[in-house]
């Protein structure tokens, strides 16, 4: 009785969980590895990577034109 007491619920699922992007994963070569580790260690407050590659992406999109994306016509 206790064990089944201390379970937590599942979640129900809702229609937000369904939107979210699908994430990127890659494995940069040894000096985009490198280039990354010294441009975050000369920080003074130090991003996660993924910040930096999520911001470095968001600059070459915006050079290329699809950054930010066109907001939906209204309806």
């Amino acid at each position: 009785m206790i064990s089944a007491m201390s379970k937590t619920p599942k979640k129900p699922k809702t229609a937000t969980a369904d939107k979210k992007p699908a994430g990127i994963y890659f494995r940069p070569d040894p000096d985009t590895d490198a280039s990354l580790a010294a441009f975050v260690a000369a920080q003074i407050v130090t991003p996660s990577s993924g910040a930096v590659a999520l911001t470095a992406m968001q600059f070459f999109l915006k050079a290329q034109g699809y950054y930010p994306p066109p907001k939906p016509a209204a309806k």
